[in-house]
Parts: C-alpha cells; sequence; structure tokens
C-alpha cells in the first residue's frame, strides 16, 4: 500500500514543483522587475532560468524538490553603443553565474563595486512561505488524480 502511495505521491511532485517555480518567478517579477532601470535593457534571463532539479526521496523517507537557478540559462551579450552590457562586468568578463547570487543576496559598494544593491530575496521568502502551504498544494494535486484525500493537522 505504501509504494502505492508513494508512487502516487511522486506523480504529482512535479506539478506541485512546477507550482512553485511559477511562484518564485512571480516574487521575481514583482521585487525585481516590476521596477525598471531605463538605462539597462532587461533580458528577463533571470527570471526565465529557474529551474526544477530532481526530485528526490530522502533516506529519512521524505521528498525533496529543488528549484534553482540555472546560470546556464543566462547569457553575457554585449550591448553597441550602451554603458550597461547584460550579464557582464565594465570589462566585458562573463559575470552570469553571478547573477543570482547578486541580486537574491545583494551588494556592497567595495572592491570596486559602483552599483550596490538591496538583495530581493526571493527563492528565501518562498521557501518560507510555501512551507505553510505545502502539504494543501500536495493534497490539491492527489485531489485532482482522484483521491479522496482528507487533510488531519
Amino acid at each position: 500500500m505504501f509504494k502505492y502511495i508513494n508512487k502516487n505521491i511522486k506523480t504529482v511532485l512535479p506539478d506541485v514543483a512546477e507550482g512553485v517555480k511559477k511562484i518564485v518567478q512571480h516574487e521575481i517579477w514583482e521585487l525585481l522587475y516590476s521596477s525598471y532601470n531605463y538605462e539597462y535593457q532587461r533580458t528577463y534571463d533571470f527570471i526565465a532560468s529557474v529551474s526544477v532539479k530532481n526530485i528526490n526521496k530522502l533516506s529519512d523517507g521524505t521528498l525533496e524538490i529543488e528549484i534553482y537557478y540555472d546560470t546556464s540559462k543566462i547569457i553575457p551579450n554585449f550591448v553597441e553603443g550602451s554603458k550597461y552590457n547584460q550579464h557582464m562586468d565594465y570589462y566585458g568578463n562573463d559575470v552570469s553565474d553571478k547573477i543570482p547570487l547578486w541580486l537574491e543576496s545583494g551588494t556592497e559598494a567595495n572592491n570596486g563595486n559602483f552599483y550596490p544593491r538591496t538583495g530581493i530575496g526571493a527563492m528565501k521568502k518562498v521557501a518560507e512561505e510555501e512551507k505553510l502551504r505545502f502539504e494543501s498544494k500536495l493534497l490539491n494535486e492527489l485531489k485532482k488524480k482522484g483521491w479522496d484525500v482528507v487533510f488531519i493537522g
């Protein structure tokens, strides 16, 4: 019976993961993209880099969904006629692998960084909020699959 339940839970986890991914993207839109810097042409690579990795069963039996920034989707680009390149430093070096860290955690005005900013903390915010709603999402997905589910908590 438990193998059957586990199998069905695993089948809905991708849908739950996609739902959480969309929530992260919504937070990024609200916290970052809703304000616009007219000197910088946005690529939207950062929001598109939100990805779902493997869904794993841990040794204690819990299931884990990993949502992360896939920096291979953040493409550096030289912008002709602009003082800002995309995902490159002042000297033209690729910094796309640092973009998630800088945007999530923020940067300080040191070591030559001329543009300090406060981090948006989208992943942390969603992780804290979603812990409270994860069971509900999982139960709803199981109901869609025809399970008669009652939350006792």
